[in-house]
C-alpha cells in the first residue's frame, strides 16, 4: 500500500487550516507548523459570506460557526441624499472574530487528523531533494512533504523565500478601528452600514454578544486621533459619541497588493501570503477561504491519478485564483479610494448611479457582488452546490439527476449517476429545477440539461469536469 500524500502548511490562520482540514479529510497526512502559541487575540477580519460557508460546512464545522457568529441579512448605504439597502435574504452573511473562527477551525482540524505545531517557526526553504519541497526550523530540524502551502500571511516568509515578488498599492491614510458592546442599541443589529455623506466614510459591522465594530479612515490625522475621529463621524451622523465597553481597538494601514505568482515549484501562495486588500467590501477572508479550497480540490483530484502532477495541480490552482483575485482587487482598490477621497476617475470606477449612495443598487444583483457571487445567466451554472451528502461534492465529478429528468442510455463510463429530490446552489434559497447536472470536483455547476440529454453532450461535459485540476493556461504577468 502507497504511503499518503504528504502536505506542509505554514501558518495556522483560516486559509491554512482550512486547506489543511481538507485535504486531510481526504487522505493526506498533514502538518501545520505555526510560530504562535495561541491564535492572536482581535477581532480583524470578522466576516463570513455564504461561499465561505459552504467551504465551512464541507469541512465539517458550519454549524459550529453559526452557532457562534451573528447573522447579518441586510447591507444599508447612508449618505447626504439618505439611506438605500439591499435585503440579502438567502445571501446572508455571519459576523465572528477571526480568533474565534481560527479556534473552531483548529479544532475540526485536529479531528480530522492534521497535525498542528504551535510555536515551531520555519526559517527557510530547501528545495535540493527531487520531488519534495522541506522547511528548515528555527529548532534545526526540517519537515518535508510532496506540497507545501505558504499561508503565512501578507509578511510571507515562504514568499520571501520563493524569490515571488509582492506589489500593489499602499494607503497612506491609516484607519482606525474600535469594537465595543453597544449598550445603548443605537446601531442596527442586522445591517452592515457604510457612511460616506459628508461628515466623512464610517462602516458599522454588527458583532456576537451586542458587539458593533466602527471603522473609518483617518486621513491626515495622527494615530492618537482615531478615537476622537470615529465620535466626530458618530455625531455627524446622529449618533452618541460613547463606546461603552471596548473589546479591541486598533490603528491600521491599508495595502492592495498580490503576488506576481500564486504557485512555484511545489509550493502554493494563499489567503494574505498571495494577496491582500482594504476592508472595503468585506471579504478578504473569504478570498483566503476559498483560495484554500480551490488549492485543497486540485491536490486531492491529482492524488487520485497515477503518479500525481502536483506541479500541474499547482499550477491549475494558480491559474484560477490569480484570475479571480485581480479581477476583484481592482473593485476593492477603486472602492477604498472612494473611502479615502482619493482620485478615481468615472473611467476607471464607472459612473455613481442615482438613488442609493456609494454606487449600490438596489437588487438583487448588488448583493451577489457584495458575497463575492458573479450573477451568472441562469443563476446556476456555474454556482456551487449545497447538498445533504456534502462528502459526494468534494474531489470527485459527479452526475447528478434532480427530480423526474431522464438520463441518455450511454453515459460515460466513470460516471455514477445519483439522483436527488432536491438540489440548491449556494446565492439560491429555492431548489433548482428538475434536470441533470454536471458538477466540478470543487461543487461548481459546470453543465446543466432540462430537456433532452445528447450522449455525447454529457459526455464532453463530464469530461471537462473530471479534467479540473489539470486544466489551465499560462497566467498573465506583469511587465
Amino acid at each position: 500500500m502507497s504511503a499518503a500524500p504528504a502536505a506542509v502548511v505554514v501558518g495556522a490562520g483560516p486559509s491554512g487550516l482550512v486547506a489543511a482540514g481538507l485535504l486531510a479529510r481526504a487522505g493526506f497526512a498533514v502538518r501545520v507548523l505555526e510560530r504562535t502559541a495561541t491564535q492572536r487575540e482581535g477581532t480583524r477580519a470578522p466576516t463570513l459570506w455564504p461561499r465561505a460557508m459552504n467551504v465551512l460546512d464541507l469541512l465539517g464545522c458550519g454549524d459550529r460557526v453559526r452557532a457562534a457568529a451573528h447573522r447579518v441579512a441586510q447591507l444599508g448605504f447612508v449618505g447626504d441624499s439618505g439611506r438605500g439597502s439591499v435585503d440579502l435574504e438567502d445571501l446572508a452573511c455571519w459576523t465572528l472574530p477571526q480568533y474565534r473562527l481560527e479556534g473552531l477551525l483548529e479544532e475540526r482540524a485536529r479531528e480530522l487528523g492534521v497535525v498542528v505545531s504551535r510555536r515551531t517557526e520555519v526559517t527557510g526553504l530547501d528545495r535540493s531533494a527531487p520531488g519534495a519541497v522541506s522547511v528548515r526550523l528555527a529548532s534545526g530540524d526540517r519537515a518535508a512533504a510532496d506540497v507545501l502551502i505558504a499561508a503565512d500571511g501578507a509578511r510571507s516568509l515562504v514568499r520571501e523565500e520563493l524569490g515571488v515578488p509582492f506589489t500593489g498599492h499602499e494607503y497612506e491614510s491609516r484607519f482606525g478601528l474600535v469594537d465595543f458592546v453597544d449598550e445603548a442599541g443605537e446601531h442596527p443589529r442586522d445591517s452592515v452600514e457604510t457612511y460616506t455623506g459628508s461628515a466623512g466614510t464610517l462602516v458599522s459591522v454588527p458583532l456576537p454578544e451586542g458587539v458593533i465594530r466602527l471603522v473609518a479612515p483617518l486621513l491626515e490625522r495622527p494615530d492618537s486621533d482615531s478615537d476622537q475621529v470615529i465620535r466626530e463621524r458618530l455625531r455627524g451622523y446622529g449618533f452618541g459619541t460613547e463606546f461603552g465597553t471596548v473589546r479591541w481597538r486598533s490603528v491600521f494601514h491599508v495595502s492592495v497588493k498580490m503576488a506576481e505568482r500564486f504557485a512555484v515549484a511545489g509550493a502554493a501562495l494563499v489567503g494574505d501570503a498571495a494577496h491582500v486588500q482594504s476592508p472595503a467590501g468585506g471579504r478578504g477572508m473569504n478570498n483566503a477561504i476559498e483560495d484554500a479550497m480551490s488549492v485543497a480540490t486540485r491536490l486531492v483530484v491529482a492524488s487520485g491519478t497515477s503518479g500525481a502532477d502536483w506541479a500541474e495541480a499547482l499550477a491549475g490552482y494558480e491559474f484560477e485564483r490569480y484570475a479571480a483575485i485581480e479581477g476583484e482587487l481592482g473593485l476593492i482598490r477603486r472602492r477604498t479610494d472612494r473611502w479615502v477621497g482619493a482620485d478615481s476617475s468615472e473611467s476607471e470606477s464607472g459612473p455613481e448611479p442615482e438613488g442609493i449612495p456609494a454606487g449600490v443598487s438596489e437588487n438583487r444583483h448588488a448583493a451577489m457582488r457584495a458575497a463575492g457571487i458573479p450573477p451568472a445567466a441562469d443563476e446556476v451554472t456555474g454556482r456551487e452546490i449545497r447538498w445533504a451528502d456534502v462528502d459526494a461534492t468534494f474531489g470527485t465529478p459527479l452526475l447528478v439527476v434532480v427530480g423526474d429528468a431522464e438520463l441518455p442510455e450511454v453515459l460515460p463510463e466513470s460516471a455514477h449517476p445519483r439522483w436527488s429530490r432536491e438540489l440548491r446552489v449556494v446565492g439560491r434559497a429555492e431548489p433548482v429545477p428538475a434536470g441533470v447536472y454536471v458538477v466540478r470536483p470543487d461543487g461548481v455547476v459546470v453543465a446543466r440539461w432540462s430537456g433532452e440529454v445528447s450522449p455525447a453532450e454529457l459526455a464532453a461535459e463530464y469530461e471537462r469536469a473530471a479534467a479540473y485540476g489539470g486544466e489551465h493556461a499560462p497566467v498573465s504577468r506583469p511587465a
